[in-house]
């Protein structure tokens, strides 16, 4: 009887901590996904793309829980990523450009290799001279709110990551990406949450009382 109780007390506890975001993750390679790794050709040949598909659960994995968000982290190699575009389109066709790294965002970066997640409401994409040159959180040219975000949540299918390589000195390679689909958290109401954090102390509370009582008869 006493583990039931505990066991309820905790239950409703973890119940209220876990109502938060769920996030899932699919890479390239984790589902076998193509051109993984992948070489990245010099211009003017054609772009290298790789596709992961995402199942249909991620479809309806934030239903009715607020929304979704979507981050895509990159991991290229290149000796002069000053030279590279990058950018994804969804399962119904929606694309937004993740980085052009010849223009402003890293000011023509000459470094080697990128290794960043690309997150809407992040810092530009600045250039260091250590490698990866291009590493951390930064935001996406073009916002990758466009390629989910609603209550249903993202397109499930083929997402497609293309890449291209605007000069003709330096190849590079493709290492790996991956799609993260984040669920908002959905609101608890407050009375709703009150009550069940109540119910959840006081059944843990009687569960410690009963455990003292019975270890005070065997004491006694």
């Amino acid at each position: 009887m006493k583990i039931r109780f505990v066991c309820a007390g905790i239950f409703l506890s973890a119940t209220l901590a876990a109502n938060s975001a769920q996030a899932a993750t699919y890479s390239c390679q984790a589902l076998a996904g193509t051109n993984c790794p992948g070489r990245v050709l010099d211009g003017p040949q054609a772009a290298l793309t790789s596709t992961i598909q995402l199942p249909p659960a991620s479809v309806s994995a934030c239903s009715g829980v607020g929304g979704a968000s979507v981050t895509v982290q990159l991991n290229v190699t290149h000796s002069w990523v000053g030279d590279l575009t990058a950018s994804v389109a969804n399962g119904s066709g929606s694309a937004t450009l993740l980085s052009n790294l010849a223009g402003a965002g890293a000011g023509g970066c000459q470094g080697a290799d990128v290794n960043t997640t690309f997150r809407d409401g992040a810092g530009a994409a600045t250039c260091s001279g250590q490698i990866p040159a291009v590493g951390g959180t930064v935001s996406p040219v073009t916002p990758l709110a466009a390629l989910g975000g609603t209550t249903s949540g993202v397109p499930s299918g083929a997402w497609t990551l293309s890449i291209a390589d605007t000069g003709n000195n330096n190849d590079g390679a493709l290492i790996d990406w991956s799609v993260n689909v984040s669920c908002a958290a959905q609101a608890i109401p407050a009375t709703s949450f009150t009550s069940e954090l109540l119910i959840g102390l006081s059944l843990a509370f009687a569960a410690f009382a009963t455990l003292l009582m019975r270890r005070r008869k065997i004491w006694n």
